[in-house]
């Protein structure tokens, strides 16, 4: 592991223990076993630090929920729910298996000081595999329900987030039952508002 991607760990470790807004240079460099102005040197400061720890978890989560478009239809609604539901299983089970990330990950997109519109565009840029998808979502939902896309999508990843860390702390269980009711009272509750 390279060290730029020590120091990123690192932060995403310390998160674990306090808000990302309290995590410190020091500590993550003494946890990375470099020096703090080695952190500076790379990352120049500590909201550029944070913000690249964002885009590192967002990137390995964007690879997950990658798909494979050329079997894809989208010629109904009942077909665009299961493609997006095989899409956010992929996202739900790539923090599933990744519980530290979870909580770093949720703290930042709530972040309005952090989580600022240049940021949103590279996150975006993430996701470039997904547009068609997205696109097509966008439309389904507006003509189906008329709810914002962007509430939509909020509410669905907060969600997602939420229940990702009640399985990390076992307040709930993992089983498929409770994934598949999960995804449902999420995405069918949003639409049928």
């Amino acid at each position: 592991m390279d060290t730029k991607t020590k120091i990123l760990e690192c932060v995403i470790k310390e998160s674990k223990n306090s808000s990302i807004s309290k995590i410190s240079t020091i500590g993550v460099s003494k946890a990375a076993g470099t020096s703090e102005s080695n952190i500076y040197k790379i990352f120049k400061t500590k909201e550029n630090l944070l913000a690249e720890t964002f885009l590192y978890i967002d990137s390995k989560a964007a690879k997950a929920v990658s798909i494979d478009y050329s079997d894809v239809d989208l010629s109904s609604h009942d077909k665009m729910t299961s493609l997006v539901y095989r899409v956010w299983r992929k996202y739900f089970d790539f923090f599933v298996k990744n519980t530290s990330y979870v909580n770093y990950y949720s703290q930042f997109i709530t972040d309005n000081k952090l989580y600022k519109d240049d940021l949103k565009k590279k996150r975006s840029d993430n996701y470039v595999k997904l547009h068609k998808l997205i696109d097509f979502v966008k439309a389904e939902i507006n003509n189906y329900s008329g709810i914002n896309f962007d509430f939509f999508f909020l509410i669905m990843q907060d969600t997602t987030l939420s229940i990702c860390r009640r399985i990390a702390t076992k307040d709930l269980e993992l089983t498929d039952e409770n994934v598949l009711y999960s995804f449902h009272l999420i995405f069918d509750s949003v639409l049928n508002y």
